[in-house]
């Protein structure tokens, strides 16, 4: 099972949009999840859906960049170390 965060009316048409597979490396992103949820009051868990208003989708798109960039930059791809 996966767990897919975005934004779109469904799952084809999302313009942002993160996949875990399998759903528990969600994890990665706890300090956005905790960050979003003082922001507006919702939660993402694995265990429920959480639909965001219109005004709110600026800090789901933020969420979904900074898990991005964070992820990339972590990467032992992206490592100097690496030859």
């Amino acid at each position: 099972m996966s767990l897919v965060i975005g934004i779109g009316k469904d799952s084809k048409s999302m313009e942002y949009k993160l996949a875990f597979e399998p759903e528990v490396f969600y994890w990665v992103m706890g300090p956005e999840i905790d960050h979003l949820s003082s922001v507006t009051g919702k939660y993402i868990d694995l265990y429920d859906g959480v639909t965001f208003q219109t005004i709110e989708l600026v800090h789901l798109k933020r969420l979904i960049k900074d898990v991005k960039n964070r992820i990339l930059t972590c990467s032992p791809l992206s490592s100097p170390l690496q030859s």
